[in-house]
């Protein structure tokens, strides 16, 4: 976890080697996997990983729940800018992410630099994280916020860490699925949807919890750590 400024545990391969990638470096992540692959699961990991070794400080994050049912535990943390059930009360919130990414644009403009890690007072990286992202695709707005994000976060330290069954381009945009470069996905119901998800292993995965990470084109099985909401609350209670 040392030296990256995002830490983000995946899951340990077959060589026992724990897989920790940076969010700096990877960018934008997708999750897929049919229901009971170890989605919800490995996005608690994540989250409360990445809360447990950064400050409030360093890492912001904005949480969308639409299944009503995963982020409830980390609601009064310091690191949660608000958890959110409806796209009603999401976009505000995102129009404020995008504001703010316009403002950070601008100071590395003025200051010379190309990415916020160059400034000497670094502003919080921010987070936003949506489970089952596809309830959002009607609404444009959203999705245009969330492309954009996609699109020039990179360099702002705004990243997407986005939930779905599937990883499908027809449903989220081509665009924005193309700059989710950094993908993990658990099994697949079929061919089509593991070639959709742009993981064909994944459709071969047998057990829960075993899943595909794909980063900078290169794949590799791997199983993903188990925590469990008692656990995870148990963790962050003292926060």
């Amino acid at each position: 976890m040392q030296g990256k400024n995002s830490p983000i545990m995946c899951g340990v391969d077959r060589s026992g080697k724990m897989n920790v990638k940076d969010m700096a470096e990877e960018h934008h992540m997708l999750l897929t996997g049919t229901t009971g692959s170890g989605k919800s699961s490995l996005i608690r990991g994540i989250l409360t990983s990445l809360i447990l070794h950064k400050s409030s400080a360093e890492v912001q994050f904005l949480l969308g729940d639409l299944k009503f049912s995963e982020f409830g535990i980390y609601k009064r943390l310091p690191h949660v800018m608000g958890v959110y059930m409806d796209a009603k009360s999401l976009l505000p919130k995102l129009q404020m992410i995008a504001q703010e990414m316009e403002r950070r644009g601008k100071l590395l403009d003025k200051m010379d630099v190309e990415s916020i890690y160059e400034l000497k007072d670094k502003p919080p990286t921010i987070v936003v994280c949506i489970d089952e992202v596809i309830l959002l695709k009607d609404k444009p707005k959203i999705m245009k916020i969330i492309e954009n994000i996609s699109c020039i976060g990179r360099s702002n330290g705004v990243y997407l860490m986005l939930s779905m069954q599937r990883g499908d381009a027809k449903s989220i945009g081509g665009q924005l699925k193309n700059n989710l470069t950094f993908r993990i996905s658990g099994k697949q119901s079929d061919e089509t949807n593991a070639k959709i998800s742009g993981l064909k292993q994944s459709v071969d995965l047998d057990s829960p919890g075993r899943m595909i990470l794909s980063t900078a084109s290169k794949e590799r099985v791997i199983q993903v750590p188990y925590m469990d909401k008692k656990t995870a609350k148990g963790l962050l209670d003292p926060l």
